[in-house]
């Protein structure tokens, strides 16, 4: 078994050592710690038939895998991420979720992404080959970002797996039985999936992919104020009809989509210590939004407070836990 761990790193060394060896051994990434003086992360990682499983450690950081991280990524692979104990955020795919204790989601590797640990946490994570996931579920990307909740039903069955399955790699498991365990994980996997998310792997192929492709675009271009349902289509060649219809089977309107991610990112990134310095309006206007009284509106709309009230209230219960 492979253990990586920022132990024995000096202080001001172990955020570079943690990224650059994730970019090798895993995926590249970007950490932001939330407290740079206490930062400490670990994972321990083997290989299980055509699978590769790790359980990671990690004090609270913020995670970015960017676009430019992506176009460094060679292989694609899918995995199930597993809260094993502590709270994380994740945003994957333009959705937006939160995982509790044996939780969990299926992330690509290929799309980018961002969790937000805030609290000592630790995850399973079993990296799968795209070859293998596909020969399973045809259209794996519908179901990526998605919460599948690990508490009861054949969710509780994959957590239980998980955290078994880790149990005996521990204490060894031999090289031809590893494919076999595989095997029967992803058996348990895709039932879960079929039984809690049956209606998101329905549909036209050819729309669901365009739809993921667009959902990309949009989460590259939120910044832009220009971004618009528009700019969407003409950005594919599509008609703003053609458009309309690809969405429709999310019950939400390219228009708010946009609005909603970066409503989304503004409250992300209003929580967040490392913006604290920057105001309100600074915020708004970074992620594409151009008049402070239609954000400040369609913030109270979305979020049921003002941003003032929103970032006053969440640094007071922060302050309140700590």
């Amino acid at each position: 078994m492979k253990v990586i761990s920022t132990a024995a790193v000096p202080r001001s060394a172990k955020v570079s050592y943690w990224t650059d060896i994730n970019r090798l051994l895993f995926t590249p990434l970007g950490v932001e710690p939330a407290n740079l003086e206490s930062f400490e992360a670990k994972a321990e990682y083997e290989a299980l038939g055509p699978t590769g499983f790790a359980r990671v450690c990690s004090t609270p950081a913020q995670v970015r895998c960017t676009e430019e991280d992506v176009s460094k990524i060679t292989r694609r692979r899918f995995s199930v991420n597993m809260v094993a104990n502590g709270h994380v955020l994740f945003n994957h795919y333009g959705r937006e979720i939160e995982l509790e204790e044996n939780d969990f989601v299926l992330m690509d590797n290929t799309c980018p992404s961002q969790s937000w640990i805030t609290e000592p946490t630790e995850s399973m994570i079993l990296a799968i080959p795209d070859t293998l996931l596909k020969s399973l579920i045809p259209y794996p990307e519908q179901l990526c970002g998605l919460h599948m909740p690990g508490q009861y039903g054949f969710g509780r069955m994959v957590s239980s797996m998980l955290r078994s399955i880790w149990e005996q790699i521990e204490e060894g498991v031999p090289d031809d039985t590893g494919a076999v365990i595989a095997k029967h994980f992803m058996d348990v996997l895709v039932t879960s999936y079929a039984l809690n998310h049956h209606s998101d792997a329905e549909g036209s192929a050819i729309a669901n992919t365009r739809r993921i492709r667009i959902k990309r675009f949009i989460e590259t271009q939120l910044r832009d104020p220009e971004l618009s349902a528009g700019a969407v289509a003409d950005a594919f060649k599509i008609s703003p009809r053609y458009l309309r219809m690809i969405f429709a089977k999310d019950n939400e309107s390219v228009s708010s989509y946009i609005l909603r991610r970066r409503l989304e990112e503004c409250a992300r990134e209003m929580r967040s210590s490392l913006s604290r310095s920057r105001t309100i309006t600074e915020i708004a206007f970074g992620w594409g939004f151009n008049g402070a009284p239609h954000f400040t509106r369609s913030f109270r709309d979305h979020f049921g407070m003002t941003p003032k009230e929103y970032r006053v209230r969440h640094f007071q219960t922060c302050q309140a836990a700590s």
